[in-house]
């Protein structure tokens, strides 16, 4: 006698095939990306490489999971708790006014859990995801190295602006967002539940969930601090159309207004803090005003300063900084050990002189790149999927002799296949075929370009 399956169990199969083709649609083409990258780079010796980043990102990912949903769980237990007390206003002069949530609100708590799961599900990914994308800023702060040389503004080594303040920069942006997320989600919480309302008098907090978010805003303006801080450092690299490099009114005007905003946003951290001991809103205005009208405050007289003082005489403003510029473009590209010699051309050449440099001679390049590519293009396509996109001057020697050549690679143009199907794109059709390689001074009797590799 043979038994039905139970419909419960046939949902739960169902269920599990879906979630199962679900996660293979999802994720079944990077894993075959990544084995496939995995082979490529172990075939090139380099698969430790490959690991090495491969685990960065992973342990980067994971941990920024777990910490941002340590963080954003305990705001929400806390939220909770805070929500369960009771809170009722008394105003003077009205009735007993009880803060019960708005209807339309109140209906939120049945599905808000739900809600609140997905929605701290998708941050923590969203955290996980960016925070494996800095594997390259995370090596290069574990293994940074001194440069020997020290920026002429903060007096820093190169190597500190190069490989730590783009990890630090990460980290500031990763708990300030988590801050940011943590204030959102309580604000929303505490709506729901009926502990922010409005009064006849105006908006009312209970002063225990107005003490969970000034502390969650004070974290901000500490933020904020650190943000002034690195908006200093990028004076360094500002990108301005006279030269690169803070200028005169960044130097005298701007710089100081951020390091003055820095304390400024430590007291407004302060000022959010105590304001629950006061029954007004005045410290948190004050706090936010600080903040919002400093910023403002700083960049504006930075601009006038700029316009009125500095572009009138701008040449005699700027020259130092242009100076700093031009030196530390130098020591960039190592230009400081560069020998100026003064060359005085005659008219004294000679036929032995011609035969002694025989090999710089034949080695003068008489093909333009533009001309020579569409002399490739008619004569050594072969295939109409096959262009010549670039043309490089290169040197070998050929035959004991040291030649400078013209070689360009044989590339394959997908857009021109006969059929674009699936197979021809990624199995059949993979990659260009070969390379044409030529001297530079050499033409033939029809003015063509001579060969010494071509044909398939």
């Amino acid at each position: 006698m043979s038994t039905v399956p139970q419909m419960g169990s046939i949902r739960k199969w169902t269920l599990f095939t879906y979630v199962l083709l679900f996660l293979l649609i999802t994720f079944g083409s990077k894993f075959l990306y990544l084995i496939t990258d995995y082979f490529w780079f172990q075939e090139v010796g380099f698969a430790a490489r490959f690991t090495k980043v491969l685990w960065t990102q992973l342990g980067l990912g994971l941990s920024s999971v777990l910490l941002a949903a340590g963080v954003l769980l305990l705001n929400l237990w806390v939220t909770k708790r805070i929500s369960k007390k009771p809170f009722v206003i008394i105003e003077p002069g009205a009735p007993v006014t009880s803060p019960f949530p708005l209807p339309q609100f109140s209906e939120l708590r049945r599905i808000l859990f739900p809600i609140l799961a997905l929605a701290i599900l998708a941050i923590c990914l969203f955290f996980g995801n960016w925070a494996s994308n800095q594997w390259e800023s995370f090596l290069k702060f574990l293994n940074g190295v001194p440069f020997g040389l020290e920026d002429p503004l903060f007096k820093k080594d190169i190597g500190f602006y190069v490989f730590t303040v783009p990890f630090y920069k990460f980290l500031y942006r990763f708990f300030s967002l988590l801050l940011f997320f943590s204030f959102l989600m309580a604000l929303a919480l505490y709506i729901v539940h009926g502990r922010i309302f409005m009064a006849p008098r105006g908006i009312k907090i209970a002063d225990d969930s107005k003490l969970h978010l000034v502390i969650l805003l004070g974290g901000l303006s500490l933020a904020a601090a650190v943000h002034f801080q690195f908006k200093a450092y990028d004076l360094l690299n500002l990108q301005r159309s006279l030269a690169p490099g803070a200028g005169f009114a960044d130097v005298n005007v701007y710089l100081p207004s951020l390091k003055a905003l820095r304390y400024v946003a430590v007291l407004s951290a302060l000022l959010f803090w105590i304001s629950p001991w006061f029954k007004n809103w005045t410290l948190i205005w004050a706090a936010l005003a600080l903040l919002v009208g400093g910023s403002f405050l700083a960049r504006g007289y930075a601009s006038v300063v700029q316009k009125f003082q500095v572009a009138p005489n701008e040449i005699s403003k700027e020259t130092p900084f242009l100076n700093l510029a031009i030196q530390y473009t130098r020591n960039a590209y190592g230009l400081t050990q560069v020998q100026e010699l003064e060359f005085n051309p005659q008219e004294n050449l000679t036929l032995s002189k011609i035969r002694k440099n025989d090999i710089t001679i034949q080695n003068v390049r008489l093909w333009e790149h533009k001309p020579l590519l569409t002399s490739y293009g008619q004569l050594q396509e072969i295939r109409t999927y096959y262009d010549f996109l670039d043309a490089d001057n290169d040197r070998y020697f050929i035959d004991g002799k040291y030649r400078q050549v013209m070689i360009s690679a044989r590339e394959l143009v997908p857009e021109s296949l006969p059929s674009r199907i699936w197979i021809n794109e990624h199995l059949t059709y993979t990659h260009g075929y070969g390379v044409c390689l030529g001297p530079v001074n050499r033409i033939s009797p029809e003015g063509l370009p001579e060969f010494f590799i071509k044909d398939l």
